[in-house]
């Protein structure tokens, strides 16, 4: 965010505070790409209504018409990139730019690649004898690989990432991707070719992620995809302790699940404890060996792959581990698709 700057007032309201003002103002701004903006003002506490209207007539009228054509921008009331606070009782002028948003969708082909940025888990980003005092995991984020080349291109202070849900680290996302949406804080730069980041971001990220159809959006788009409820489709390897019975394996095929699912015991620190209904579909199976088999689920949203597969302790039921009597782990998993309507 810009800082607040000060600007000299006294009591008058003329034509030379009207230039210091518009000079300060398209100085800060100058490095920004401001389309339209919105001037607020703040008026003296001691200054009656009467003095007030006849300010909003004439001077702020005024001021706001030399910053059009200082800023090379206009008056936008509605929802301007730049909003501007000139505050007449602390003599300061503050900013808001509005973020960019960028909304597409992501491949992961890495299983050491983690959604969001790797906050270390003991001291939650603030620096520890654990991590070395980094703040983070040694590990890469889809928020980074992605963010970092969008920062540069548009100049930006910082970044939000908002996925449409997220995978683990281990898992891979495939097929036609998860949707986000990356917020762009104070970004200097607003009509950037999209296609010229994806190009960017994609070549020098083979093999571990990929973006597509990227393309600007609203801040609304953020809480559409966050409260989007899409079922998918995983593949998942599991390996048993023992052999498994061919024939109670195969006989899973095309069956239809209603779990019961407590909160994993690998997510309990941030998530609320109850019980899930959930429901999945086994499409395929293969046997790659006596101990372990490829399956291929539909489930619905919210839904644990790997609890299914393990039982958790028989927090998950009915589960892989208990229909086919035998300790179950998911040895692998990727998903292959997200189905949205």
């Amino acid at each position: 965010m810009l800082s607040p700057i000060p600007f000299s007032f006294e009591s008058k309201f003329d034509s030379i505070l009207k230039t210091h003002l518009v000079s300060k103002i398209s100085e800060s701004l100058s490095a920004y790409e401001n389309p339209s903006f919105l001037a607020g003002f703040i008026w003296p506490k001691d200054f009656s209504k009467e003095q007030i209207l006849d300010l909003k007539a004439n001077f702020q009228q005024n001021l706001t018409s030399e910053l059009s054509k200082a800023l090379h921008s206009i008056p936008d009331f509605q929802n301007p990139v730049t909003s501007i606070y000139i505050d007449f009782t602390l003599n300061q002028i503050t900013f808001h730019i509005q973020p960019v948003y960028i909304f597409g969708h992501y491949k992961k082909f890495s299983r050491t690649i983690t959604q969001t940025f790797p906050y270390c888990f003991h001291c939650k980003g603030q620096s520890c004898r654990l991590c070395n005092f980094t703040g983070r995991e040694p590990c890469e984020s889809v928020q980074e690989i992605i963010a970092e080349p969008a920062q540069n291109l548009f100049q930006s202070n910082d970044n939000k990432f908002h996925g449409a849900g997220r995978e683990d680290q281990d898992v891979r996302m495939l097929g036609n991707g998860r949707a986000f949406v990356l917020e762009l804080i104070d970004p200097q730069k607003r009509s950037m070719d999209l296609s010229k980041l994806e190009q960017e971001i994609n070549s020098k990220n083979q093999n571990k992620v990929e973006v597509i159809r990227l393309q600007y959006c609203l801040k609304a788009k953020i809480a559409e995809i966050k409260e989007a409820k899409f079922s998918k489709i995983y593949l998942a390897e599991v390996t048993g302790v023992k052999p498994f019975v061919k024939e109670k394996l195969l006989s899973l095929k095309n069956q239809t699940f209603e779990l019961n699912q407590a909160t994993p015991q690998r997510v309990q620190y941030r998530r609320a404890e109850l019980i899930r209904k959930k429901r999945i579909k086994v499409l395929d199976i293969v046997p790659k060996t006596d101990c372990v088999f490829e399956i291929k689920l539909e489930a619905e949203a919210g839904a644990y792959i790997k609890e299914f597969i393990s039982s958790d302790q028989n927090r998950t039921k009915p589960s892989l581990a208990e229909l086919l009597n035998n300790v179950c782990d998911c040895t692998a998993l990727d998903v292959l698709e997200i189905i949205e309507n």
